[in-house]
């Protein structure tokens, strides 16, 4: 069965086949289901984890189902940590053609002021500080190539008020004015930068954020609200993207259910009016 965009079908397409795709959280959640899904379009994938156990177990239940891929262990903010593992991943499968960041946190909920500061820059870095050092290490051989997509993941929360969670809305929020910068600093060079709002797809992340007694004593109508997914729309986006068919709409932020080849059709009208993209209005 096809994925679905809104109304309109996102076609497959073999055009992953031998692109070399790097994806951060992908030991489980959104990040092992789009390597899965890459590798089924016949991608040749990395991936990168925090523990050593999950990237051994996820790239063991990868390889069952006779794929070539390669896991690295890895945190996101150590930057000498990304530079190996980009520079293993490379020399395993090539330069990294698509870069998925994908790994994020949120942990810290509740007032600000009863927050460990600590704790609160720590989810802040691995969210925004973890994508910046992960496209600074792929971009050397983008650039030199003169191709290469890079997709981060952000969030609703990036675009409103979301208190009492103000260091994943903080953080999502940079990524989007990153992903902004980046697309600026690298279109001449024939690389294409998206900030991509997955959705409320079922993660241990989500489950946690459910469970959480802060969140229950603080903004329970957030939970009420909750309709966790399938990761199959988010996954769908972010191939899509990887295909390029998007590249038209570089810089801006999507949704996983946004009708994505029609926003494509208007990428110059998007432009024009400077659309899906955090900014100032003023009356």
């Amino acid at each position: 069965m096809r994925p679905e965009h809104g109304s309109a079908a996102v076609e497959q397409s073999a055009r992953l086949a031998g692109k070399h795709l790097f994806v951060t959280g992908g030991t489980r959640g959104i990040g092992l289901a789009i390597t899965a899904a890459a590798l089924a379009r016949g991608a040749r994938v990395s991936f990168v984890g925090t523990t050593s156990d999950g990237v051994r177990n996820a790239e063991a239940d990868l390889h069952n189902s006779g794929a070539d891929v390669a896991g690295f262990q890895a945190d996101v903010t150590d930057e000498a940590a990304v530079h190996a593992a980009v520079t293993a991943a490379s020399e395993r499968f090539g330069p990294i053609d698509v870069l998925v960041a994908n790994a994020g946190r949120s942990s810290v909920h509740g007032p600000l002021r009863d927050s460990s500061p600590a704790a609160w820059w720590s989810d802040v870095s691995v969210n925004v500080l973890g994508v910046a050092h992960c496209a600074a290490a792929v971009l050397p051989s983008m650039t030199e190539r003169g191709m290469g997509r890079i997709i981060a993941m952000v969030s609703g929360t990036a675009g409103r008020p979301s208190p009492y969670n103000s260091a994943y809305s903080c953080s999502k929020a940079a990524v989007v004015r990153l992903v902004d910068c980046l697309a600026e600093e690298v279109r001449e060079d024939g690389i294409a930068v998206f900030a991509l709002r997955p959705g409320n797809v079922q993660t241990d992340m989500l489950a946690a954020f459910a469970e959480s007694e802060e969140i229950r004593r603080w903004i329970p109508g957030d939970i009420a609200r909750l309709r966790p997914q399938s990761p199959d729309r988010a996954v769908a986006a972010t191939l899509w993207l990887a295909e390029g068919d998007g590249d038209a709409l570089s810089g801006r932020w999507i949704d996983a259910e946004d009708d994505l080849p029609a926003l494509a059709a208007r990428a110059g009208d998007i432009a024009a009016a400077d659309l899906y993209q955090l900014r100032r209005r003023k009356a």
